[in-house]
């Protein structure tokens, strides 16, 4: 069997102007929600900045929802409710944020549809399945 040439988009950018927008938003988005879950821990746990920073400064929103849902186990019942769903609703976008903050975006020759795919995709979750793709 002789090699196949495949002409290849690998030097363009895989996204539209109008995603990139909404890339972007994402991010500011999550960044602001990243805040307000630090201002939520430091009335919890009652911590000053400098000791939020100090315990939390470096890490991602895991860990901090991780001690949100500590704190609220010592709340009365509907104050627990709330801050559950802060912490449910967050950690239910946070793999789908991930990927999109964090993948690897480019382009991808997709043997199943003989074709190119591009947007953001695990390299991990491609090599297991066709569903790494966002879009």
């Amino acid at each position: 069997m002789g090699t196949r040439s495949l002409s290849s988009p690998i030097q363009e950018i895989p996204i539209s102007d109008d995603e990139m927008l909404l890339v972007g938003r994402i991010s500011l988005v999550w960044a602001q929600l990243d805040f307000l879950v630090e201002n939520i821990l430091c009335r919890l746990g009652q911590f000053d900045v400098d000791l939020l920073n100090y315990y939390f400064g470096n890490k991602t929103i895991a860990p901090k929802l991780d001690a949100i849902e500590f704190y609220a186990r010592r709340r009365d019942h509907k104050t627990k409710q709330a801050l559950d769903e802060v912490v449910s609703s967050t950690r239910a976008c946070n793999a789908e944020r991930n990927l999109m903050a964090h993948g690897k975006w480019g382009w991808h020759w997709d043997e199943t549809v003989g074709c190119w795919r591009s947007g953001a995709y695990d390299v991990a979750l491609l090599h297991k399945s066709r569903e790494g793709f966002i879009w």
